[in-house]
């Protein structure tokens, strides 16, 4: 006797469940869980936890899900077709069942009128879906399903309607926009009726299934009015394509008519909203950042802000360093002061590792007592110093340029929280048993090198070019210009003033390029310890490369005004010679003097931080 089945095949089981409607689950979920014991794979839906042997799990896993998903009608399939866990899928359908007896089908009393229904025609439509999805060999199944009438329901009607717009579900199911207009040139009505349980129309179905050419499609028919329609939830088209993050659709829907995104639901929210709140479906947070970028200058921008759900928005508020966000939603839910993600990181504590210094320069606005922030600690007993001590996010970093200098920030973070914690938080130890000091240490060693590496061979680069400036500005200042006045027997006088430029400027060039070597030659000697990233190796090198450019400046004015001796004042040939001369100069110093205003602005600087900030809470 074979037992052994394929991968391919429908499962056997000792009992056969009926097909689950929205009214017979009690019956199903009894008959249901019989048949999944007999084929051994209950484990897999009571489970708590994955155990290690995670491919025989998943194996069974996929035949409970098969097992489940055969037994289901169309409408209920559309619900839970995404989730591949049948644990989540389980209990998905009990929470189903749980808001129907809490009166969320309930309907006006004429609806509960009993009529005539072909279940076997209905039966027919089911098995054509579920065929369309290659749920399995279903031919065995002789009869069709019953269906237990339920008080207060419109299980009733909603079957009669669904036969009659059976097709029409189909199409849209399967994403066939031609099938569909073919039918709604015979069945017209059928493009603003309510075809669903929850009175949703055909539009709704299409967004909430995710498919975006039929929803679009669907939109184009119909009139900007009737787009605001809502369902029983007060979910529009709208709504249902920001849940599957269908970013074009969206944009579509609202082109068409953009009093949808003013639309609230049932619970008060607005439909824009849901943008935001379900950010992890559009990439980069389209629309947060297209906001925060317009300035919030619509009229409804704060109101929309003070309705919607603000954990998630508050989150990715904080993650991206948009502070208007934060500010608004903590003075529209005063209790947000109190938010901790998943964690246990306060507000603060984020923004300290996600090194977003516009949210951290929010701790400068509070007053003593609303400042509760710099003392908590997170769920791994890190306090704010901990989480200064670790090394940045990569995207912070890549915004500044060079090793030394994105140290030097590293610092700046650590000393800032350091002065801002209570002593005592900088002894204290996390569950690694580590101090602040030592997750610095050990997060920082590679940057350190790295910015040692750097700072070198910039100093390296840069004095050999400040020892050829010394080299031929101590040999020039000594050699009389060859077809000078002094080698021409001419007197001086007729030449003065650019004889005189010459020795000043050959003089200044060959002082500011030796300074300029001394500077790197104290870089290149340096210790570098932390300490020195922060001030010492920045000053250096900020004096190293003032002077070289001033040293190059300097040498192209002497040499200036040694052609104009040597030529006698020709400057028809004077002047192009000079302009090709400092082509390459100027490329040395337009490439350089950028890295130079930076190292002077991140170590002399306002600083990255706003202690001048007003109080906003």
């Amino acid at each position: 006797m074979t037992t052994a089945s394929s991968n391919n095949q429908l499962p056997s089981a000792g009992v056969q469940p009926p097909i689950l409607t929205i009214a017979n689950y009690p019956e199903w979920s009894a008959s249901m869980r019989k048949n999944l014991e007999a084929q051994g794979l209950w484990e897999v839906v009571e489970a708590r936890s994955i155990p290690r042997n995670s491919d025989n799990w998943r194996d069974k896993n996929n035949s409970a899900l098969f097992t489940i998903r055969s037994s289901c009608d169309c409408l209920i399939l559309s619900k839970i077709h995404d989730i591949c866990s049948a644990k989540i899928v389980w209990d998905t359908l009990a929470k189903m069942y749980e808001m129907q007896m809490h009166g969320i089908y309930r309907v006006d009393a004429q609806q509960n009128v009993i009529r005539q229904v072909n279940l076997a025609d209905l039966f027919k439509v089911n098995l054509a879906y579920l065929s369309t999805l290659n749920l399995g060999d279903l031919s065995t199944l002789s009869k069709p399903p019953s269906i237990t009438v339920l008080s207060n329901a419109t299980i009733w009607t909603f079957e009669i309607d669904r036969l009659q717009y059976g097709r029409m579900f189909l199409a849209v199911y399967k994403g066939d926009w031609i099938g569909l207009r073919d039918e709604l040139e015979s069945h017209g009505e059928a493009l603003n009726a309510k075809v669903a349980p929850h009175g949703q129309l055909l539009i709704h179905i299409a967004a909430r299934v995710a498919k975006d050419e039929i929803t679009q499609e669907l939109a184009r028919l119909m009139a900007r009015s009737d787009l605001e329609i809502q369902d029983s939830w007060g979910y529009t088209a709208l709504t249902y394509a920001a849940f599957n993050g269908m970013i074009k659709t969206c944009k579509f829907l609202i082109s068409l008519n953009d009093k949808l995104i003013y639309i609230q639901n049932i619970n008060g929210y607005f439909e824009i909203t849901r943008y935001v709140t379900l950010a992890s479906q559009f990439s980069s947070l389209y629309l947060i950042i297209q906001i925060y970028e317009m300035k919030l200058t619509h009229a409804y921008a704060l109101e929309i802000l003070r309705f919607m759900l603000v954990e998630n928005a508050l989150t990715e508020a904080i993650k991206n360093g948009i502070v208007e966000f934060v500010v608004e939603i903590i003075k529209a839910c005063p209790q947000r002061m109190n938010y901790s993600d998943m964690f246990g990181r306060n507000v603060i504590m984020a923004a300290i590792f996600y090194r977003q210094e516009k949210i951290y320069s929010l701790i400068y606005g509070l007053d003593s007592a609303n400042n509760g922030w710099t003392s908590q600690i997170d769920f791994f007993g890190n306090n704010m110093l901990h989480l200064a001590g670790g090394l940045s996010p990569e995207s912070q970093l890549a915004n500044i340029p060079g090793a030394a200098l994105q140290m030097q920030r590293e610092l700046q973070w650590f000393k800032e929280v350091e002065s801002l914690v209570p002593p005592y938080h900088k002894d204290l130890v996390n569950m690694e048993g580590e101090k602040p000091q030592q997750i610095f240490d050990n997060s920082h060693k590679q940057l350190m090198a790295d910015g040692e590496k750097w700072m070198k061979e910039c100093a390296t680069s840069s004095t050999v070019v400040g020892a050829l400036i010394i080299t031929v500005m101590f040999a020039t200042i000594f050699t009389v210009p060859s077809g000078s006045p002094l080698a021409r027997d001419k007197p001086i006088s007729s030449y003065q003033k650019p004889y005189l430029v010459f020795i000043i400027s050959d003089s200044i060039s060959l002082f500011a390029s030796s300074n300029s070597v001394l500077m790197f030659l104290g870089i290149l000697t340096s210790r570098y310890s932390q300490e020195d990233f922060l001030v010492s190796l920045p000053t250096k090198l900020i004096i190293g490369l003032s002077t070289l450019f001033f040293s190059i400046a300097s040498m192209m004015v002497s040499f200036c005004a040694t052609l104009v001796i040597v030529l006698d004042e020709q400057w028809h040939i004077v002047i192009p010679i000079v302009l090709l001369a400092s082509i390459p100069v100027t490329l040395f110093i337009w490439l350089q003097f950028p890295l130079l205003v930076e190292i002077f602005k991140y170590t002399y600087g306002p600083g990255i931080f706003d202690k001048k900030m007003k109080q906003w809470y």
